[in-house]
Order: C-alpha cells, then structure tokens, then sequence
C-alpha cells in the first residue's frame, strides 16, 4: 500500500518554496520525518551508488550501504512514495539494525541524487506507477542475486510492501520478507476505513475524480497524480501473500492513519483461515505510519526485532540450497 501525503508535503508540493531546510523538517513518505540529522548522516557517510544497464538506452541507480563488518548478509530494499533520493534517507532508516549487512536499493526513475522530494518532475511522474516501480526493483533485485546468490530478506515499506511481498513470491532465492506499514486490502478498501474512522469521504470523492481520468499526470489528489493512484487503487495484495512460502514479518503501527492497521489483520486472518503458520504480524500500540509512539521514534527498537527475525531464518533458507 502506498502512503498518504502529510499535510505538511502537500502544502509544499502546491507552493514555490524550495528551501533545502524546508525539505529536512519534511515528513516525507518514504521514511517519516525527515531531519536535519538525516542530510548530516548523508553527506558524513554517504552510500555507494552505481548504475547498472537494465535496457539500450535505460539504467538503474543502484544504492547501497554496508553496516557491521564483514561477512556482511544481503538485504533489498523497496522505498516507500514520495521523489526523494535515496541518498538523504537509506543509511538513517536502519539505524539500530544489529549485525553485518550490505543492503540494496533501487532508486525510482526520474529522481536524481539530489532530489529533495518537495517538487516531482514529469518524468518522474509518467513513469511512477506500479508497474514501473515492479519492473525497476525486479531487475535490480536480480542483479544483487547474480552477485549474492540470495538474499536473507527483503524488505518493502508502505507503497514497497506490496512490491517486495511480489518480489518474494516463487523466489527461492529471497530467504524471507519484512514489510512495514502495509497490509492485504486493497487501497480503497483501506481508504474507506479511514473515511469512516474520521467521519468524512475525502478518499471517496477524489477517487471518484480519478477514476474520471486515470492515466493523466496533469491531475493529482492528496500530491500525486491520477496515473498512480490508479495503478495502485484496487491492486490485492492478499493472494500474493498467501502464496508466498518463506517466512513474513509484518510490521504496522495500532494508530497508522496512512494505512489502517486493519489492513495487516486482513492478512492474518486470511492465513489463519488458509491454515498457514508462516506469517507473523507485530502491531506496534499506540505507533502512527511511521512507528512514532507518542512523539518517541520506536523504528530503531523495531530494527533490532528485524534483525533478530532474519538471522533466525537465515540457517534454515541456506540448508534448503
């Protein structure tokens, strides 16, 4: 499920300011609130970045970090919305993630290096739908397997999760997937609970307005265009999940007014229904979209959970070669 604009980003996004500082208080969608630590971690350690050949006249931005030291486990990344770089937000988004790792990440089409986020550009825009954003974390997932042989997990954040729950799926290379912030309904459906939880239709009339004129980019709701939200509305993530055999960690915060945390019981239900013990959901009380609890940051107590959960079906995936 992708992330709804906060309305701080939305203000940003319809107004000619371009301050940089303005974009590091911003509560972007990929990872929360993004800081002024978050460009202070970027520029004193920034990740490696290289560019791989997916077509003749096409490439892929390819992002890394190493954490701990070597031998270091694999990991891929699938971002959350939103045209900011990778470069401000990869390296602080693990923080508190224990062990040795190199994670992967594949940044979007149409964003530079330094892209703060605030302004998205046509070429970004024509090309930011599902299925691009499938088709680019695809081949970029199976270049990091042509070096790795696997990966221990995969992990997809809001928009990402259904992205990395379909990268996982028949892929006995990705040993497990984690997935923050999203859940098994549909979109719409997820939209319809937070229009009734707040007693409005706001998502309803404007995806009625989508639905007017899906694949214009000249037209958005919430920031972002008529092409991707209707790429996105009524995609069903369910079966993907229930098809998928390695173990699942779903993530997702009791008071996320984004994604509604029903999204992720959805799934669980669907598997205790399905007879299958391979999912195991985390709801985080009192935690909002971006695991904030009560003001306090819980993502880096969240990582040392995450950790744990790779490491533990690591030995299990590696025996099955």
């Amino acid at each position: 499920m992708n992330t709804m604009p906060s309305p701080l980003r939305v203000m940003l996004q319809r107004s000619t300011i371009s301050n940089v500082f303005l974009f590091l208080c911003l509560a972007t969608l990929t990872t929360g609130c993004t800081s002024l630590r978050y460009a202070s971690e970027a520029h004193d350690n920034p990740p490696f970045i290289e560019q791989i050949s997916v077509a003749p006249s096409e490439t892929i931005d390819l992002y890394s970090i190493e954490i701990g030291p070597e031998p270091r486990d694999t990991l891929f990344f699938v971002s959350g919305s939103g045209c900011a770089s990778l470069y401000y937000f990869i390296r602080p988004y693990f923080n508190g993630l224990a062990g040795s790792w190199k994670i992967y990440s594949a940044q979007k089409f149409g964003i530079n290096k330094s892209d703060k986020g605030i302004f998205c550009d046509d070429s970004f825009k024509e090309n930011y739908t599902y299925d691009r954003i499938m088709e680019r974390n695809k081949l970029a997932l199976e270049e990091v397997l042509l070096r790795h042989g696997k990966v221990t997990g995969v992990i997809g954040v809001s928009e990402g999760g259904q992205v990395a729950a379909e990268l996982s799926q028949g892929n006995t290379n990705v040993c497990s997937l984690v997935v923050i912030g999203d859940g098994g309904l549909t979109f719409r459906a997820a939209a319809k609970i937070l229009d009734d939880r707040h007693g409005k239709n706001n998502f309803s009339k404007a995806f009625t307005q989508v639905d007017s004129d899906p694949t214009t980019i000249k037209k958005s709701v919430f920031g972002y265009t008529h092409r991707y939200w209707s790429s996105f509305l009524d995609r069903d993530p369910t079966p993907v999940y229930l098809s998928i055999s390695q173990p699942i960690f779903l993530i997702h915060g009791e008071r996320d007014d984004s994604v509604p945390v029903e999204s992720s019981k959805y799934v669980e239900d669907r598997f205790k229904e399905a007879q299958k013990n391979n999912l195991n959901l985390l709801i985080v009380p009192d935690a909002n979209h971006v695991l904030k609890q009560n003001g306090v940051d819980k993502k880096p107590e969240i990582m040392s959970k995450i950790s744990e959960f790779f490491l533990q079906n690591k030995k299990s995936c590696i025996e099955s070669e």
